[in-house]
């Protein structure tokens, strides 16, 4: 966000020009010759004055203690304070603001200007984002007020107390909502009083009994708009991705849908009617603005015990400022540990640490709210092999909310995508060995790499959403893709090989391992082994193996009909020999072997010369024409 959108060279502070739109304004390197100039403030910049010395410092101490995203810029007298404006609409002149400070306000949508160089010296700028930051937006707090009310310099004996809950009720009648209140008398008792009141006095001033109820009903007008007002700063509504979602504090997530949103409008408004609670939604539906992509926060992950940074690997209180929609239903706890799983880890991936590792980054990856990297993962390996012990426990730790159980062939149908929408996996057992081919091979393709995917619930509109849910499939025999794009597809697959046996009678063996398992150390061990793994992902990439390698080139050789007909014709048969012979006996063998295949030529060829090390040039060879042979130039295929 630009804070100006232009600049004009100013005398005594006042522009020497005229302005109504960009066309007339001046860009900083015209302006930087005159000895005064000022900038212009954008259309959602506002500008707090603060004339007053002591006054400024208090708020530059406020700005310092929050660490808020704005620009502070030092003048003759005090400091000028800069942020994102939403809803102040004019100008003010010694205005009291909600914390008690007293300001002087210019916005941009009034063609207001700030002067940056006064007397051949730049203003200093004392505080300022980082690059790729964004400016704030004010804060409540400093939104000016109408009252007669002075908080600043108030002391014992001044009627603090009665002073404040008067205040209460003056900032209610201005349309504050009660949490924005509380932020700011709690910022007025602790900077701008000159003795504080006591944390007993300040929590009985702010309690709930001390605030007027809101009142929803003009005469017998219902009053839907204030009431859909009161509903999103009391219950935190937001809309992410095209849809509603409410916070709930129990889960420390948002969560989604209209039948959430009722009843938290039935428990303020037990007699509230249907039409009413209509009117209520479809005004929140226009009125809530759309917020940032989940990715966005996507290393923060919420547990039962709080929210884990993983920049940082702290755990904090979860809030409803992070915006996330996603809970592991278990706590966090990074000494966790489970012999049983850690056997049953060791024994699936038969001692190789490098399957093992993956077993691990693809736990963790589920739980990370984000497809940057591009990997699905297929479980393959015939007989009892762990394959399902090891989904069945994948899908305990996540939690039934956060997980769909669509078939490979399944996730491009109509009405299937949708499902997926704000979940963290999709893990189909057993999946069948279909070919798969155009629309289904696009759809795996933007799943797994989080591009934006169109979608559709029965009845509803179609809507696009940006997908981070993982697919995970146990197979026996791993699905064919059509050639077209396979490459891509390749990329995009961890195959994962499931060698052990487990028979009964074997020591260890047990026909209830997965219910065995099903305890929270357990749970807990896994996420701490997938977070340990999802940190190697971001720093590292995903663990190289080479029994996984080998899968892969397996899954190569079967999807590519060139390759097979490569093993079936001798070197010698494609070496010198035109690239239109070679590629009629290849339509040959694909027919004979019922291989289903649309390559054209020039694929053909590009992928022979990529796989034999070949070229091809052009040769004078002989050719029949009619019941003659004559010399003609084709192209061959050479070493």
């Amino acid at each position: 966000m630009n804070l100006y959108r232009g600049y004009v060279p100013t005398k005594d502070k006042a522009p020497l020009k005229k302005f109504k739109s960009g066309q007339e304004l001046m860009t900083l390197e015209q302006v930087q010759k005159y000895s005064e100039f000022a900038g212009v403030l954008d259309m959602n910049t506002i500008l707090i004055d603060v004339d007053d010395s002591g006054q400024s410092e208090i708020l530059m101490k406020i700005v310092e203690d929050l660490q808020l995203d704005c620009k502070v810029l030092q003048t003759t007298r005090g400091r000028h304070f800069l942020f994102k404006n939403t809803d102040v609409k004019q100008c003010y002149t010694h205005t009291k603001t909600a914390c008690g400070l007293i300001v002087d306000i210019k916005v941009g949508c009034k063609n207001s200007t700030e002067v940056l160089k006064f007397n051949d010296e730049d203003r200093f700028c004392e505080w300022d984002i980082d690059e790729g930051q964004e400016y704030q937006e004010l804060p409540v707090w400093l939104k000016p007020v109408k009252t007669d009310i002075n908080l600043l310099g108030m002391k014992t004996g001044d009627g603090r107390n009665n002073d404040f809950f008067r205040y209460e009720r003056i900032l209610q009648g201005q349309g504050f909502e009660i949490e924005d209140i509380r932020t700011s008398i709690r910022i007025a008792n602790k900077y701008i009083l000159k003795e504080s009141l006591s944390d007993d006095e300040l929590e009985t001033i702010l309690r709930d009994e001390a605030f007027e109820k809101p009142v929803f009903f003009n005469g017998k007008t219902f009053l839907h708009d204030k009431f859909a007002d009161h509903l999103k700063t009391e219950f935190y509504i937001k809309k992410i991705g095209g849809l509603l979602y409410v916070y709930d504090k129990s889960k420390g997530i948002y969560v989604s849908g209209h039948k959430t949103i009722e009843d938290k409008m039935c428990d303020l408004f037990p007699s509230i009617k249907s039409s009413q609670r209509n009117e209520v939604l479809k005004y929140l539906e226009i009125r809530t603005k759309e917020e940032g992509l989940e990715q966005d926060n996507a290393h923060l992950i919420v547990f039962n015990n709080g929210t884990l940074n993983l920049k940082t690997m702290e755990l904090k209180e979860s809030s409803p400022e992070d915006i996330i929609t996603n809970r592991i239903p278990w706590d966090w706890n990074p000494d966790a540990y489970s012999e049983a799983m850690d056997t049953v880890l060791d024994n699936v991936s038969c001692g190789d640490e490098g399957i093992r590792a993956l077993l691990e980054e693809m736990f963790g990856y589920c739980f990370y709210r984000s497809n940057e990297k591009s990997k699905s993962f297929i479980l393959t390996g015939t007989g009892a092999n762990g394959k399902s012990t090891i989904l069945d426990m994948l899908k305990f730790v996540l939690g039934r909310e956060n997980y769909v159980s669509l078939d490979l062939s399944e996730v491009a149908e109509r009405f299937s995508t949708s499902s997926m929408v704000g979940k963290l996996a999709n893990i189909g057992d057993d999946i069948n060995d279909e070919f798969l081919q155009g629309k289904q091979i696009a759809t795996f393709k933007k799943l797994t790499s989080g591009n934006d995917l169109k979608a559709e619930d029965k009845g509803q509109d179609v809507f696009f959403f940006k997908p981070y849910c993982k697919l995970l499939f146990s197979t026996n025999e791993i699905p064919r893709f059509q050639n077209k794009g396979f490459y891509a597809i390749k990329r995009r697959m961890e195959i994962i090989p499931f060698n052990a046996t487990f028979k009964k009678g074997q020591e260890g063996y047990s026909e209830h391992i997965t219910w065995n398992l099903k305890t929270p150390e357990v749970a807990e061990y896994i996420i701490r082994l997938g977070v340990n793994g999802l940190k190697n992902i971001l720093e590292n990439g995903f663990t190289e193996s080479e029994l996984v390698q080998k899968q892969l080139d397996e899954f190569e050789r079967d999807n590519s009909p060139v390759l097979q007909f490569m093993e079936e014709v001798d070197e010698s048969e494609i070496l010198n020999h035109t690239t239109d012979d070679v590629f009629i006996r290849f339509q040959d063998f694909c027919l004979k072997d019922g291989m289903m295949t649309t390559m054209k030529k020039e694929t053909f060829v590009k992928q022979m010369n990529q796989h034999l090390g070949s070229r091809t040039e052009p040769r004078k060879v002989l050719v029949r024409v009619g019941k003659k042979q004559e010399k003609k130039t084709k192209k061959v295929f050479l070493k």
